[in-house]
């Protein structure tokens, strides 16, 4: 089916901010194809579904994003935040804990829940009260995995740190996160765009924005930065990703 791809591209930016062009112009491309089929509607009429239907954009979304990551992915700015940074926030006289910590773009739980073990090695059954962890993302079915603690191989690509077996249990191929691990960290569903961000979520004191950035262009990044200083409390960090820079914006 031959259609113009250009007004979804745009009610997508407007919704979501995510640019559809590279590798995510391939993504709806076949996105939309398979959901067409599936709601048996042409074009027209699917953008019209889009616009009133908020679970089919939902259904959309979770087709197109590309939620690349794994457990301890780009390790050295964790090993920052957990022997260097925190320590330094934890020892700040009057400090309130816990200490918030909000993974911003989480997709499917891998980086709060290495933060989260990585704090664990560190500071042991401590952590529950000195810190409260948070992930979100606008992908529902991503954070469905994420609070389900389910994993595969593929999440594992990267150089996990700890014996697997302290934190999960293996069944049937899939890594299973521990309850108590699981229990740490609340997922919510979050559109970055929004500018009542500030106002739904609260303060925190870390915010990790890694690697999500690079699907948005200058534009929507400077607003969507604009929402994340509304997170951040006073001498709050926000860790960003190694590819991405604040330099222009």
């Amino acid at each position: 089916m031959n259609f113009d791809p250009a007004p979804f591209q745009a009610l997508i930016k407007a919704r979501c901010g995510l640019a559809c062009d590279g590798s995510l112009a391939e993504n709806l491309q076949a996105a939309l194809q398979e959901r067409m089929r599936s709601c048996a509607v042409e074009p027209g009429a699917y953008l019209t579904l889009l616009q009133i239907r908020e679970e089919e954009f939902r259904e959309l979304i979770t087709r197109i994003t590309i939620n690349e990551t794994y457990f301890f992915r780009e390790p050295e700015p964790l090993r920052l935040l957990v022997e260097r940074l925190i320590p330094r926030l934890l020892a700040e006289p009057g400090r309130a804990l816990p200490v918030r910590i909000l993974s911003a773009g989480c997709a499917s739980g891998e980086e709060p829940y290495s933060l989260v073990m990585a704090l664990l090695e560190k500071f042991g059954p401590q952590v529950s009260r000195l810190f409260s962890f948070t992930g979100i993302d606008i992908d529902s079915t991503s954070l469905a995995k994420a609070r389900q603690g389910s994993y595969g191989a593929y999440s594992f690509r990267g150089d996990f740190p700890y014996p697997r077996e302290r934190y999960f249990d293996l069944r049937e191929g899939q890594f299973l996160l521990k309850e108590p691990i699981k229990r740490l960290v609340a997922f919510r569903e979050c559109n970055l765009l929004n500018p009542e961000i500030g106002r739904l979520l609260g303060r925190f004191d870390i915010v990790l924005f890694r690697n999500v950035s690079i699907y948005f262009d200058a534009p929507t990044r400077r607003i969507v930065l604009q929402n994340l200083a509304s997170l951040l409390d006073e001498k709050a960090i926000l860790l960003i990703g190694i590819v991405e820079t604040l330099g222009n914006d």
